[in-house]
């Protein structure tokens, strides 16, 4: 349960997430317009797919993500 950062990369589908994992590449995220698949380390290859929710998101507060984000050890 932590906060990664990643980097966005235009892709032949759309747009992939990708983090650095034991110092490998790892796509975290592939979206394509507001739908994708979302892969976590360690899954064995099982993808969960996920969609954009406006309610969900408007609920978020970025400034509290930041905050976890530091406070992370």
């Amino acid at each position: 349960m932590r906060i990664q950062r990643v980097k966005t990369e235009s892709s032949a589908r759309g747009t992939d997430y990708v983090a650095t994992v034991n110092g490998k590449r790892f796509v975290v995220l592939a979206l394509e317009g507001t739908r994708g698949e979302l892969y976590l380390p360690g899954s064995n290859d099982r993808k969960a797919r996920v969609s954009f929710d406006k309610s969900l998101s408007d609920e978020g507060n970025a400034e509290h993500f930041l905050t976890d984000y530091l406070q992370q050890k």
